[in-house]
């Protein structure tokens, strides 16, 4: 038989880690794509890149850098760099979802 008072003990422990980190889960989500997807697009304009020339390439591009990487070159140093960035940050942030999840419970 489910236990729901575990459950519902579980849930609250979760929204209330939420809570305490929303300015975690807001960086990562909005605040640092949107940067990082400017300094692509400066850097790869710079480079003449044309596979990246809108602000939503960007975005895909720092999106799917976070989350399984991507098939997209970029020939700049900053585009690289921030690409690599990405890549770490999306691993961290999957690891810090992780562990939100597991100390909830």
């Amino acid at each position: 038989m489910i236990d729901l008072d575990y459950w519902r003990g579980v849930l609250s422990n979760l929204g209330q880690n939420l809570l305490r980190t929303w300015f975690l889960w807001v960086f990562v989500a909005v605040v640092y794509p949107s940067l990082a997807a400017l300094v692509i697009l400066y850097a790869e304009r710079r480079a003449n890149n044309n596979t990246v020339s809108r602000y939503w390439d960007a975005i895909y591009f720092v999106v799917a850098c976070m989350t399984i990487g991507t098939n997209i070159t970029p020939k700049s140093g900053w585009a690289k760099a921030t690409a690599i960035l990405s890549g770490v940050i999306g691993i961290i942030f999957l690891g810090l979802m992780v562990w939100l999840i597991t100390v909830s419970f």
